[in-house]
This record gives structure tokens, C-alpha cells and sequence, in this order.
């Protein structure tokens, strides 16, 4: 069942009478710009050789995928490593966290290499996770330390958050 919002700002869809929750009045496409950075400090002087981000967001559903190939920098951030530049800021909730998924992460010491990451409460950043050691099998609950960024380190995330 679809119904054509009386104002005509949206479709209700899967009833017969339409109300405020149901009601689909934001479909988006768009590309973004993300950057490595650190939760103390940001990269000085970055060089990529790609920074691309593509995001869509239905209703309150932001999906994103990103490349990012960092080339040189001048400076390394510091504190935890974070890639920021996320279209939407995140639903500013207490218990808001989405998992971003680190398909691929290349040129990391094996200590700081991303393996996974999330985007909490009221962010536009997703934080970067790795293991407790290099061992594959060591938890996953472990900051990646920004300092640590050679300059030619390059990852492939995907994930989703509310906003």
C-alpha cells in the first residue's frame, strides 16, 4: 500500500491510513570528503592520493562507503585515530553507536591496523578499532594510537548510522 502525503512532502507506505511514522520524506545522494585525524590533534600537511565518500540517506538511515589513500603528511595527529568528514551528524543518544566495516586496511603497523570502528552519540567521525595485539585472535577493543600513521596507509569502510 502507498499513500501520497496530503501536503505532499513524503509517501506512507505499507498502510491504508497514513500518520507520521510512517512516512518517507527524505531520500538523499551525495558524495563526502573524508580525512584521517586524531581525537587529540589532526594531520598537518596531508597529501591523498584518495579521498572518496559516497552516502545515502533514507529517512533517518545514513549508509556510506569510503576510500581513503593517505600519500604523505608533514605532522601526525594524535590520540585515538579517527577518519571525520561524515555527512550527518549522528543521533545525539546515549546508547546511538553503528559499526563501521573495515573491509580492507593497508601499510599499518600491525599493532594499529583498523579492524573495525564505530560512529557514536552526536558525531560526523567514525573512531578506528584494532586488535590488542597483533595476533588476529586478541580482542577487538583497542584505539588505533594516530601517532602511529606513516603517511601511506589506506583503507576501505562501510557502514551505516542513525541521525
Amino acid at each position: 500500500n502507498i499513500t501520497f502525503s496530503a501536503s505532499g512532502k513524503g509517501v506512507h507506505l505499507g498502510v491504508t491510513s497514513a500518520t507520521a511514522s510512517n512516512l518517507l520524506d527524505d531520500y538523499e545522494e551525495g558524495t563526502f570528503t573524508p580525512v584521517f585525524s586524531g581525537t587529540s590533534g589532526a594531520v598537518s600537511g596531508a597529501n591523498y592520493s584518495n579521498q572518496a565518500g559516497f552516502y545515502t540517506k533514507i529517512g533517518r538511515h545514513v549508509y556510506f562507503s569510503l576510500y581513503l589513500v593517505l600519500a604523505s603528511f608533514s605532522s601526525a595527529p594524535s590520540g585515538t585515530l579517527i577518519i571525520t568528514g561524515l555527512p550527518f551528524t549522528s543521533l545525539n543518544s546515549t546508547n546511538n553507536y553503528s559499526a563501521a566495516n573495515f573491509g580492507y586496511s593497508n601499510e599499518f603497523i600491525s599493532t594499529d591496523a583498523p579492524q573495525t570502528g564505530f560512529v557514536g552519540p552526536n558525531a560526523s567521525q567514525i573512531t578506528c578499532i584494532a586488535n590488542q595485539s597483533n595476533d588476529a585472535r586478541d580482542d577487538l577493543r583497542t584505539s588505533v594510537n594516530a601517532g602511529n600513521l606513516g603517511g601511506d596507509e589506506v583503507v576501505i569502510v562501510s557502514g551505516h548510522y542513525l541521525t
